[in-house]
Protein backbone atom coordinates (compact mmCIF):
# COMPACT_ATOMS: atom_id res chain seq x y z
CA UNK A 1 0.00 0.00 0.00
CA UNK A 2 1.14 3.47 -1.09
CA UNK A 3 2.29 5.62 1.73
CA UNK A 4 -1.07 8.21 2.52
CA UNK A 5 -3.25 5.19 0.58
CA UNK A 6 -6.05 5.14 2.76
CA UNK A 7 -6.56 1.12 3.39
CA UNK A 8 -9.93 -0.77 2.28
CA UNK A 9 -11.05 -1.78 5.79
CA UNK A 10 -10.97 1.93 6.81
CA UNK A 11 -13.14 2.41 2.92
CA UNK A 12 -15.67 0.68 4.38
CA UNK A 13 -16.11 1.91 7.59
CA UNK A 14 -20.09 3.55 7.23
CA UNK A 15 -19.83 6.97 8.62
CA UNK A 16 -21.11 5.69 12.26
CA UNK A 17 -18.77 3.23 12.65
CA UNK A 18 -16.13 5.63 11.22
CA UNK A 19 -16.75 8.24 13.59
CA UNK A 20 -16.75 5.36 16.68
CA UNK A 21 -13.19 4.29 15.12
CA UNK A 22 -11.75 8.38 14.85
CA UNK A 23 -13.16 9.14 18.00
CA UNK A 24 -10.91 6.47 19.61
CA UNK A 25 -7.79 7.52 17.86
CA UNK A 26 -8.29 10.96 18.64
CA UNK A 27 -8.31 10.11 22.76
CA UNK A 28 -5.09 7.42 21.85
CA UNK A 29 -3.53 10.47 19.88
CA UNK A 30 -4.20 13.05 22.57
CA UNK A 31 -2.93 10.98 25.44
CA UNK A 32 0.63 9.89 23.63
CA UNK A 33 1.48 13.69 23.86
CA UNK A 34 1.94 12.68 27.60
CA UNK A 35 2.85 9.17 28.06
CA UNK A 36 4.31 5.95 26.48
CA UNK A 37 1.29 3.71 27.26
CA UNK A 38 -2.24 6.04 26.95
CA UNK A 39 -4.80 5.11 28.67
CA UNK A 40 -8.23 6.84 27.84
CA UNK A 41 -12.17 6.70 29.13
CA UNK A 42 -14.51 4.10 28.30
CA UNK A 43 -17.04 7.00 28.40
CA UNK A 44 -15.78 9.93 27.37
CA UNK A 45 -17.97 12.85 28.54
CA UNK A 46 -16.65 15.07 25.85
CA UNK A 47 -18.97 13.61 23.08
CA UNK A 48 -16.75 15.05 20.08
CA UNK A 49 -19.69 13.57 17.09
CA UNK A 50 -23.06 13.97 18.45
CA UNK A 51 -24.09 11.04 16.09
CA UNK A 52 -22.57 8.47 18.19
CA UNK A 53 -24.60 9.89 21.28
CA UNK A 54 -27.26 11.71 19.92
CA UNK A 55 -29.09 12.32 23.51
CA UNK A 56 -28.26 11.35 26.84
CA UNK A 57 -29.78 8.01 29.24
CA UNK A 58 -28.63 4.94 30.66
CA UNK A 59 -29.03 2.65 26.85
CA UNK A 60 -27.35 5.81 24.66
CA UNK A 61 -24.39 5.45 27.26
CA UNK A 62 -24.11 2.14 26.95
CA UNK A 63 -24.16 2.19 23.05
CA UNK A 64 -21.39 4.61 23.14
CA UNK A 65 -18.78 2.80 25.44
CA UNK A 66 -20.05 -0.37 23.34
CA UNK A 67 -18.82 1.23 20.18
CA UNK A 68 -15.72 2.73 21.77
CA UNK A 69 -14.73 -0.61 23.33
CA UNK A 70 -15.70 -2.59 19.90
CA UNK A 71 -13.31 0.51 17.59
CA UNK A 72 -10.49 -0.27 19.92
CA UNK A 73 -11.11 -3.95 19.33
CA UNK A 74 -10.90 -2.94 15.81
CA UNK A 75 -7.24 -1.23 15.73
CA UNK A 76 -5.69 -4.04 17.61
CA UNK A 77 -6.94 -6.49 14.85
CA UNK A 78 -5.85 -4.32 12.37
CA UNK A 79 -2.83 -3.86 13.83
CA UNK A 80 -3.17 -0.30 14.82
CA UNK A 81 -2.68 -1.02 18.09
CA UNK A 82 -0.78 -3.88 20.14
CA UNK A 83 -3.18 -4.34 22.84
CA UNK A 84 -5.31 -2.68 24.98
CA UNK A 85 -6.79 -3.58 28.86
CA UNK A 86 -9.67 -3.03 30.55
CA UNK A 87 -9.54 -1.03 34.00
CA UNK A 88 -12.36 -0.82 36.32
CA UNK A 89 -13.62 2.06 37.43
CA UNK A 90 -15.89 2.33 40.62
CA UNK A 91 -18.75 2.27 37.79
CA UNK A 92 -19.12 1.17 34.16
CA UNK A 93 -18.91 4.36 32.94
CA UNK A 94 -16.09 5.62 34.66
CA UNK A 95 -13.89 2.70 33.56
CA UNK A 96 -10.38 2.92 31.15
CA UNK A 97 -8.93 1.54 28.54
CA UNK A 98 -4.85 1.24 28.83
CA UNK A 99 -3.37 1.05 25.21
CA UNK A 100 -0.08 -0.57 24.44
CA UNK A 101 0.97 0.97 21.04
CA UNK A 102 3.66 2.33 19.16
CA UNK A 103 3.88 5.98 18.73
CA UNK A 104 4.92 6.57 15.16
CA UNK A 105 2.47 3.97 13.84
CA UNK A 106 -0.55 5.71 15.55
CA UNK A 107 0.34 9.08 14.14
CA UNK A 108 0.37 7.84 10.42
CA UNK A 109 -2.93 6.21 11.11
CA UNK A 110 -4.01 9.13 12.11
CA UNK A 111 -3.24 11.80 9.20
CA UNK A 112 -5.39 8.79 6.88
CA UNK A 113 -8.21 9.00 9.30
CA UNK A 114 -7.49 12.82 9.95
CA UNK A 115 -7.74 13.20 6.01
CA UNK A 116 -10.47 10.71 5.01
CA UNK A 117 -13.17 12.41 8.09
CA UNK A 118 -11.64 15.93 5.75
CA UNK A 119 -12.94 14.12 2.73
CA UNK A 120 -16.19 12.87 3.73
CA UNK A 121 -17.13 16.19 5.34
CA UNK A 122 -16.37 18.35 2.55
CA UNK A 123 -19.04 20.09 0.90
CA UNK A 124 -19.55 17.79 -1.92
CA UNK A 125 -19.73 15.06 -0.04
CA UNK A 126 -22.27 16.64 2.93
CA UNK A 127 -25.48 15.04 1.70
CA UNK A 128 -23.54 11.45 1.33
CA UNK A 129 -22.35 11.79 5.16
CA UNK A 130 -25.73 12.86 6.55
CA UNK A 131 -27.17 9.83 4.73
CA UNK A 132 -24.37 7.30 6.47
CA UNK A 133 -25.15 8.15 9.21
CA UNK A 134 -28.45 9.71 10.09
CA UNK A 135 -30.71 7.49 7.50
CA UNK A 136 -30.91 3.87 8.25
CA UNK A 137 -32.85 1.22 6.34
CA UNK A 138 -35.23 -0.96 7.65
CA UNK A 139 -32.67 -3.89 7.86
CA UNK A 140 -30.46 -2.03 9.56
CA UNK A 141 -33.39 -0.38 11.73
CA UNK A 142 -33.73 -4.22 12.21
CA UNK A 143 -29.85 -4.97 13.26
CA UNK A 144 -30.49 -2.12 15.99
CA UNK A 145 -33.29 -3.12 17.58
CA UNK A 146 -31.78 -6.72 17.97
CA UNK A 147 -28.54 -5.15 19.28
CA UNK A 148 -30.15 -3.35 21.70
CA UNK A 149 -32.38 -6.00 23.26
CA UNK A 150 -28.69 -8.29 23.26
CA UNK A 151 -27.14 -5.11 25.50
CA UNK A 152 -30.08 -4.79 27.74
CA UNK A 153 -30.66 -8.14 28.28
CA UNK A 154 -27.99 -8.98 31.56
CA UNK A 155 -29.90 -5.67 32.28
CA UNK A 156 -33.93 -7.37 32.60
CA UNK A 157 -32.23 -10.57 34.16
CA UNK A 158 -31.23 -8.43 37.29
CA UNK A 159 -34.47 -6.95 37.40
CA UNK A 160 -36.43 -10.27 37.37
CA UNK A 161 -34.52 -11.44 40.09
CA UNK A 162 -35.91 -8.41 42.33
CA UNK A 163 -39.61 -9.75 42.45
CA UNK A 164 -42.14 -8.69 45.24
CA UNK A 165 -41.95 -10.82 48.03
CA UNK A 166 -39.43 -12.94 46.86
CA UNK A 167 -41.96 -14.53 44.53
CA UNK A 168 -40.48 -16.99 42.15
CA UNK A 169 -38.95 -16.08 39.07
CA UNK A 170 -36.88 -17.43 36.08
CA UNK A 171 -33.44 -17.86 37.18
CA UNK A 172 -31.35 -17.69 34.04
CA UNK A 173 -29.19 -20.42 34.80
CA UNK A 174 -28.61 -22.14 31.49
CA UNK A 175 -28.59 -21.20 27.81
CA UNK A 176 -32.52 -22.81 27.55
CA UNK A 177 -33.10 -19.89 30.09
CA UNK A 178 -31.20 -17.66 28.04
CA UNK A 179 -33.16 -18.73 24.96
CA UNK A 180 -36.24 -18.42 26.81
CA UNK A 181 -36.09 -15.00 28.22
CA UNK A 182 -33.76 -13.65 25.18
CA UNK A 183 -37.14 -14.93 23.12
CA UNK A 184 -39.90 -13.14 24.78
CA UNK A 185 -37.86 -9.99 24.30
CA UNK A 186 -37.90 -10.35 20.67
CA UNK A 187 -41.49 -10.72 20.30
CA UNK A 188 -41.67 -7.04 21.73
CA UNK A 189 -40.48 -6.12 18.30
CA UNK A 190 -40.83 -8.45 16.02
CA UNK A 191 -43.86 -10.80 15.18
CA UNK A 192 -42.78 -13.99 13.85
CA UNK A 193 -39.67 -15.02 16.21
CA UNK A 194 -39.37 -18.83 14.75
CA UNK A 195 -37.25 -20.94 17.19
CA UNK A 196 -34.70 -23.93 16.33
CA UNK A 197 -35.25 -24.19 12.50
CA UNK A 198 -32.89 -26.61 10.80
CA UNK A 199 -30.02 -25.20 8.69
CA UNK A 200 -28.76 -26.67 5.73
CA UNK A 201 -26.42 -29.47 5.57
CA UNK A 202 -22.58 -28.47 5.66
CA UNK A 203 -19.72 -30.62 5.90
CA UNK A 204 -22.24 -33.86 6.12
CA UNK A 205 -23.70 -32.42 9.20
CA UNK A 206 -26.75 -30.30 9.82
CA UNK A 207 -27.39 -27.57 12.54
CA UNK A 208 -29.91 -25.36 14.21
CA UNK A 209 -30.37 -22.15 14.77
CA UNK A 210 -31.48 -20.32 17.76
CA UNK A 211 -33.96 -18.10 16.61
CA UNK A 212 -34.52 -17.27 12.81
CA UNK A 213 -36.83 -13.81 12.36
CA UNK A 214 -38.28 -15.18 8.53
CA UNK A 215 -39.26 -11.78 7.75
CA UNK A 216 -36.06 -9.75 8.30
CA UNK A 217 -33.78 -12.19 7.19
CA UNK A 218 -31.38 -12.41 10.73
CA UNK A 219 -30.34 -15.51 12.81
CA UNK A 220 -29.86 -15.29 16.21
CA UNK A 221 -27.51 -17.33 17.76
CA UNK A 222 -27.17 -17.76 21.29
CA UNK A 223 -24.37 -19.09 23.17
CA UNK A 224 -23.76 -18.79 27.78
CA UNK A 225 -20.62 -19.52 28.98
CA UNK A 226 -19.91 -22.04 31.87
CA UNK A 227 -16.63 -24.21 33.09
CA UNK A 228 -15.31 -25.80 29.87
CA UNK A 229 -17.31 -23.00 27.42
CA UNK A 230 -15.18 -20.39 27.45
CA UNK A 231 -13.67 -17.88 24.68
CA UNK A 232 -11.84 -20.39 22.92
CA UNK A 233 -14.17 -23.47 23.00
CA UNK A 234 -17.51 -21.13 21.77
CA UNK A 235 -15.20 -19.62 19.17
CA UNK A 236 -14.44 -22.84 17.84
CA UNK A 237 -17.95 -23.38 17.75
CA UNK A 238 -19.02 -20.24 16.54
CA UNK A 239 -16.79 -20.78 13.27
CA UNK A 240 -18.31 -23.64 12.29
CA UNK A 241 -21.75 -22.06 12.99
CA UNK A 242 -21.08 -19.14 10.91
CA UNK A 243 -19.86 -21.62 8.08
CA UNK A 244 -22.92 -23.66 8.08
CA UNK A 245 -24.99 -20.27 8.15
CA UNK A 246 -23.91 -18.64 5.09
CA UNK A 247 -25.58 -21.87 3.20
CA UNK A 248 -29.20 -20.85 4.69
CA UNK A 249 -31.18 -18.75 2.25
CA UNK A 250 -33.15 -17.06 5.00
CA UNK A 251 -29.82 -15.70 6.57
CA UNK A 252 -28.62 -12.10 5.70
CA UNK A 253 -27.61 -11.16 8.93
CA UNK A 254 -26.22 -13.36 11.91
CA UNK A 255 -25.87 -11.87 15.02
CA UNK A 256 -24.44 -13.76 17.80
CA UNK A 257 -24.97 -13.33 21.72
CA UNK A 258 -22.62 -14.73 24.24
CA UNK A 259 -24.11 -14.49 27.43
CA UNK A 260 -21.47 -14.17 30.13
CA UNK A 261 -22.33 -12.97 33.62
CA UNK A 262 -19.58 -15.00 35.28
CA UNK A 263 -16.92 -12.67 33.11
CA UNK A 264 -15.66 -16.03 32.00
CA UNK A 265 -14.01 -14.11 28.78
CA UNK A 266 -11.24 -12.00 29.61
CA UNK A 267 -11.05 -10.21 26.38
CA UNK A 268 -14.58 -9.36 24.85
CA UNK A 269 -13.53 -7.09 22.61
CA UNK A 270 -11.30 -9.40 20.79
CA UNK A 271 -13.64 -12.48 20.31
CA UNK A 272 -15.95 -9.88 19.27
CA UNK A 273 -13.68 -8.04 16.57
CA UNK A 274 -11.79 -11.73 15.33
CA UNK A 275 -15.24 -12.96 14.92
CA UNK A 276 -17.64 -9.87 13.46
CA UNK A 277 -17.92 -8.77 9.46
CA UNK A 278 -18.96 -10.34 6.37
CA UNK A 279 -18.00 -14.05 6.10
CA UNK A 280 -19.70 -16.45 3.63
CA UNK A 281 -21.69 -13.33 2.03
CA UNK A 282 -23.43 -12.63 5.76
CA UNK A 283 -22.97 -10.10 7.80
CA UNK A 284 -21.84 -11.37 11.29
CA UNK A 285 -22.47 -9.55 14.64
CA UNK A 286 -21.36 -10.62 17.81
CA UNK A 287 -21.72 -9.74 21.06
CA UNK A 288 -20.54 -10.08 24.43
CA UNK A 289 -22.96 -9.48 27.62
CA UNK A 290 -22.48 -8.13 29.72
CA UNK A 291 -18.77 -6.61 29.45
CA UNK A 292 -16.72 -6.21 32.24
CA UNK A 293 -17.49 -2.19 32.17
Amino acid sequence: MAQGEVPAWIKELTGENFLAVYDVGLDIRQELQLEEQPVIPLFQPVVKFSTLMPMDGISMRDRYCDMRWKSTGLLKKQGVITDFKFLEGPHRWQSNLKITCDAEGVKSFMQIMDSEYSRRTSKENEKKVLADTDTKTTFEQDIELVKNIMLRFHAVVIQLRKRHDDRSTLDVSDEYDVQDLLRALLYLHFDDVRPEEWTPSYAGKSSRVDFLLKQENIVIEVKKTRSGLGAKEIGDQLILDIARYSNNPDCKSLICMIYDPENRIQNPGGIEADLSGNNGGISVEVYVVPKQY
